[in-house]
């Protein structure tokens, strides 16, 4: 009789043994992988916001080449408009340039410094 409970007991300590180690297994594989796909989201929550901000300061930097090439011939009133969709972007931007990296905000310097020199001809012309 104690044989039989020893070999029962031994048995029931196996298998409680196996169940554990394989729920242990499944829960590992599960967990990993829900690490894995949370970390995948956020990469490509990353890549996309990066592109968006990208796309955006492109569109802007396009759109003041475009403008300070046309601001030797402008108007007051024209040049009016222009400063203010200027402004309106730029807070736009700005208030987005803390989560850029070093290139987009050295470009982004070097690109209002441009402005300001295009501001400063277009007034001293119309000073003249």
């Amino acid at each position: 009789m104690k044989m039989k409970l020893n070999l029962y007991t031994l048995g029931l300590g196996l298998a409680l043994s196996a169940f554990t180690f394989s729920c242990s297994q499944k829960t590992q594989s599960h967990a990993s992988a829900t690490v894995n796909s949370a970390g995948a989201d956020v990469a490509d929550t990353s890549r996309n916001v990066a592109n968006e901000v990208g796309e955006e300061f492109n569109q802007f930097s396009s759109w003041v080449k475009d403008k300070s090439s046309k601001a030797a011939t402008i108007t007051e009133e024209e040049w009016s408009q222009l400063k203010t969709e200027y402004k309106e972007q730029e807070a736009k931007l700005e208030a987005n340039s803390s989560t850029w990296d070093n290139k987009t905000k050295k470009a982004w310097k070097k690109m209002k410094a441009e402005w300001n020199e295009t501001e400063n001809k277009v007034q001293a012309r119309f000073k003249d």
